[in-house]
């Protein structure tokens, strides 16, 4: 996120009552009326998503502190189908369109936030739609793992945790995976050496690795490619399997 006038926005917000919802929260339902209000995230993460016509989640996107939405419902006053979902226990203010729309045009500078703030959310969404384009599980795992790294990876100690309580159903939802394949190729990841899971939060190992991993791989046919992919992993999950895994997903 840009710092252009994140200050202002955050004392702007800093005005208003917080609202808290548990973990498991609707927050924003598709069947509601046009967005009168703008969200800001104080603490916690958020996550975006519609359902199919068989009732499977497809999520979109995710919102961490100090990010808004619904930033597009809001500005075109349109109603999506798609839910606001808390994905931990959430602190949220919020602003009423009047008001709002009267603290942007008070001053340029707010207003080239918001437009850099509704960048960064369609670059999410462009970068999502990149991790579809892989044919593989595996390589549309790491590619999600990579994107992720890049919106809440903090580094420590050489590793880099995504400081998100994202689960292997979220991550699975967000690529046109089932949760079983997704946990699988984690697994895989995990046997490699590439990636630990400490709770909820996933640490990668070595980033420079892990997005090495993904252009080598990549650079043959998908034959070989899953030919490589099945070999290797056979051969990681003979001496790698835990169960706990699955109590954590």
């Amino acid at each position: 996120m840009s710092d252009l006038t994140s200050d202002g926005i955050e004392k702007y917000f800093s005005a208003f009552k917080a609202k808290n919802y548990k973990k498991g929260q609707i927050i924003l339902h598709p069947d509601e009326e046009i967005p009168r209000d703008i969200y800001y995230i104080e603490k916690g993460h958020v996550k975006v998503y519609s359902l199919t016509e068989s009732g499977n989640e497809m999520t979109h996107i995710f919102f961490g502190p100090a990010e808004m939405f619904p930033l597009v419902s809001f500005f075109k006053r349109e109603t999506r189908d798609i839910f606001f979902e808390a994905m931990e226990d959430v602190v949220i203010k919020k602003a009423g369109r009047e008001e709002f729309m009267t603290f942007i045009k008070s001053d340029s500078r707010h207003l080239l936030e918001i437009i850099d703030r509704m960048s960064n959310i369609l670059k999410v969404y462009a970068n999502r739609i990149d991790d579809l384009e892989y044919t593989k599980a595996y390589t549309k795992v790491v590619s999600r793992l990579i994107s992720l790294s890049r919106r809440f990876g903090k580094e420590y100690n050489g590793r880099v945790i995504l400081d998100i309580p994202v689960t292997h159903k979220d991550i699975a939802n967000t690529i046109n995976l089932t949760r079983e394949t997704t946990t699988r190729e984690l697994l895989f990841l995990m046997g490699k050496g590439l990636i630990v899971q400490n709770g909820h939060l996933i640490v990668i190992k070595d980033l420079k690795k892990l997005e090495k991993s993904l252009k080598i791989l990549y650079k043959f046919s998908p034959e070989v490619f899953g030919f490589l992919v099945f070999v290797v992993r056979q051969v990681f999950m003979q001496n790698f399997y835990s169960n706990r895994i699955y109590s954590l997903v």
